[in-house]
């Protein structure tokens, strides 16, 4: 997944989704960011718990040319 430079801070930059067959509370799905994942890359990105949207707590900033 690339995000552009300037993309927004106040936006989602994907939305992860998930369905599970089970039904009632069985059926229902939280997403987190594995371990790894979340000390890699916990401090850039935020993962919605309920909604699986993926959210960017900085602003990418561009690399000097």
């Amino acid at each position: 997944m690339q995000v552009p430079e300037d993309y927004p801070v106040d936006e989602p930059v994907y939305v992860v989704h998930a369905e599970d067959e089970d039904r009632g509370d069985n059926a229902e799905l939280s997403y987190i960011l594995e371990t790894n994942t979340q000390l890699q890359y916990g401090q850039i990105f935020r993962l919605h718990r309920n909604t699986g949207e993926v959210w960017m707590d900085i602003r990418i900033l561009s690399r000097a040319r």
